[in-house]
């Protein structure tokens, strides 16, 4: 029988017992590289166990209907509780097999979208990220250097023309890695004022961003979020 690292914190979610009727799911996941999880529609929250056996944080793309993670080498499975955007619940088994596939369409998940109106104005939407992006992504969330990216400097006046202003956030550049003409811009999102927001990042894409990334969802007068954005040519 597989032991699974149960999890303690569903309380914050905030649901009901209807909610948790939900069966659970068990989904294969690669170890010590990226899964992406594909789901239907936005994910609203996602719960882990304390000391859950995942490489740094977990990642939303793709307006949130992504979940991108990696599971430790070694690690026993582990349970998550995913909550939608129209409330229901999916409760859900990671087990970590190696050479499974890393890309993964959660079934069962497709559901009508309301979209509330955003807190950050919405900018055409880009496409999503191709194939080559991910693994430039991964490489960054890892701390490590892409193949084929440099590192580069970014000038004071690159820092204040590439400066992100909304009414309530605002979004200051701090690093840059490029390669050929595309870009990846890390960036350190705050709220203005200290007033609470919650992020989306499609709330971020504009003509030429191929992909953002936020790790996390909500900014406030004690939390900041970092976000990255690969342009497929310099902004």
């Amino acid at each position: 029988m597989l032991k699974i690292k149960p999890l303690i914190a569903a309380l914050a979610l905030g649901m009901t017992g209807q909610a948790f009727a939900q069966s659970t799911q068990t989904i294969e996941v690669p170890v010590d590289v990226y899964s992406v999880l594909q789901f239907g529609q936005p994910i609203a929250k996602a719960v882990f166990p304390p000391n859950a056996p995942l490489e740094g944080k977990p990642y939303f793309m793709s307006d949130n209907r992504v979940l991108l993670l990696m599971m430790q080498s070694g690690a026993d499975p582990v349970q998550t509780v995913i909550q939608l955007e129209d409330g229901s619940m999916r409760v859900i088994d990671l087990v970590p097999k190696p050479g499974a596939s890393g890309s993964i369409k959660v079934p069962g998940t497709e559901a009508p979208i309301q979209v509330p109106d955003p807190v950050v104005p919405r900018v055409p939407a880009a496409r999503n990220p191709g194939a080559g992006v991910i693994p430039v992504l991964s490489s960054i969330l890892r701390g490590a250097q892409p193949d084929g990216w440099q590192e580069a400097a970014l000038t004071k006046k690159q820092v204040r023309s590439h400066l992100l202003r909304y009414d309530r956030v605002q979004a200051t550049p701090l690093r840059a890695w490029v390669s050929g003409n595309m870009q990846v811009l890390e960036y350190r999102v705050e709220a203005v004022k200290g007033q609470a927001s919650t992020l989306d990042p499609s709330q971020f894409y504009r003509p030429g961003v191929m992909a953002a990334v936020l790790d996390q969802s909500v900014v406030d007068k004690n939390r900041s979020a970092s976000l990255w954005m690969v342009w497929g040519g310099r902004p």
